[in-house]
């Protein structure tokens, strides 16, 4: 009976351990001695269903005979200790705070391969507790070092999976057998391939919006009057223009008379899909924010959608909270929205820099519209050179808002090699390009804010 291993430890190539039935162990229990070439071993298991257990001490280490555990057994210590860490996190509001925010992600199957230092790969099965854009937290039944190479497999929400090289930056006992394993990836990835539509909700801002900020214009389009009543009623406590249609034909009229912000589509519209809806309302030219607002699970319809257009996925039955935080951001990045004060350079006080400024301002309108072309026309490579540009020229103007936008952008088309799913950091882009100005504000600066 060959045993397999978990985990691995650099400092260790080979580890003798006992089997019940043959040789001899400290305390005489008749054992068969088996060396394996391997790094760290927590837990064993075998064909049979044995198990051995290392245990590290003073004295050196030992195998410790005792029963496989089964695959629920896990699942069970692994949501204990997830509890326990969500109890723990909990207490400490600033976790929140961060640039790229890690999101709820829980999985009891994750494959990770770990990367060895002759190059060959130990495949290990996880547990997850968050994801971000930068990296995720795992769940192990052992110990990894800092600085241990990783390949993740994270499965598309969409069918598909991606395999994503990562590096170990943390480790730490959080329970029984089980380490919390803090991994950084080697590239940014876009979350939302891999969360479903509630765990998306992260994405959006935690503090609740005053609807009575919002404004902008709205078109729905939904063939159920009871839903469109409903987002009519919501968005009675805002400043936004309703635009109601219950056909595509509605629509893609509406959008050329009424010129909305943001477009929301049912992808059930009677004897019509949405996602055709999605494609005809591009295919005349409108690039503002199309959102999917729908209970369709069917993940072939969704990805239909997205591939007609679509920014985002927002899942039915909704509450007037989340209606508001989303709308804010949708808003905000057709260049609408809850903030349109104009952006002004943290540079504005040095006389030096007037011209320099004023040129550069030039340069980004030219910039802007140039990015607009390349969008309309799907060019990937093109989009991502200029979000580049700016994102390297924007902070050293003072323009720091710019930047980062541009980063955002940048990672959505590296992470997707999609125009098409990258609208939304891309409309944002353009739409603070055209906020930026010469001079200086009356008031104190505020940072404008930028939607998830």
């Amino acid at each position: 009976m060959r045993p397999t291993y978990h985990g691995f430890d650099r400092h260790l190539s080979r580890l003798q351990f006992c089997k019940r039935g043959m040789g001899t162990t400290p305390d005489n229990t008749a054992q068969s001695v088996t060396s394996i070439p391997l790094t760290h071993a927590l837990h064993l298991d075998d064909e049979s269903g044995s198990g051995w257990f290392l245990s590290a001490s003073w004295k050196g280490l030992h195998m410790i005979p005792g029963q496989a555990r089964s695959s629920k057994q896990h699942e069970a210590e692994f949501k204990v200790v997830n509890d326990q860490l969500d109890a723990t996190t909990s207490a400490h509001p600033d976790h929140c705070r961060r640039q790229n925010p890690r999101l709820r992600y829980r999985r009891s199957f994750i494959s990770v391969q770990i990367v060895q230092r002759t190059g060959s790969l130990t495949p290990v099965a996880m547990a997850s507790r968050d994801l971000s854009a930068t990296g995720m937290c795992l769940l192990h039944a052992g110990f990894l070092h800092t600085g241990t190479n990783c390949i993740v497999t994270l499965k598309k929400r969409l069918g598909g999976e991606d395999r994503i090289a990562a590096m170990v930056v943390r480790c730490r006992h959080a329970g029984g057998i089980v380490h919390s394993l803090r991994v950084k990836f080697d590239k940014p990835i876009w979350v939302k391939h891999y969360l479903d539509p509630e765990e998306c909700k992260g994405l959006t801002a935690t503090a609740q919006t005053d609807p009575s900020l919002l404004h902008g214009t709205v078109l729905m389009l939904d063939d159920q009057p009871v839903d469109r009543s409903l987002m009519a009623f919501h968005l009675k406590k805002t400043k936004c223009v309703f635009v109601p249609c219950a056909t595509s034909s509605e629509t893609v009229e509406a959008v050329t008379s009424k010129r909305p912000d943001v477009i929301l589509c049912d992808l059930n519209l009677g004897t019509e899909k949405g996602e055709l809806a999605i494609a005809a309302i591009r295919k005349q030219g409108y690039r503002g924010q199309i959102v999917v607002m729908s209970a369709e699970s069917d993940a072939t319809r969704i990805k239909a959608a997205l591939t007609a257009g679509a920014n985002e996925v927002f899942a039915k039955p909704y509450d007037a909270p989340r209606l508001y935080s989303n709308l804010a951001g949708w808003l905000k990045s057709a260049g609408s929205g809850v903030d349109q004060q104009l952006i002004y350079s943290t540079l504005a006080d040095v006389t030096e820099m007037g011209e320099l400024l004023e040129q550069y301002l030039a340069q980004v309108i030219a910039t802007a519209d140039q990015l607009r072309k390349q969008t309309a026309a799907g060019n990937v490579a093109t989009a991502r050179l200029l979000c580049q540009n700016l994102m390297g020229s924007g902070e050293g103007y003072g323009f720091g808002v710019l930047s980062e936008a541009a980063r955002d952008a940048l990672t959505a088309l590296d992470a997707t090699q999609s125009i098409a799913e990258s609208q939304t950091e891309l409309h944002l882009v353009d739409a603070i390009a055209r906020r930026l100005s010469l001079g200086k504000p009356t008031v104190a600066p505020v940072k404008p804010r930028l939607s998830a």
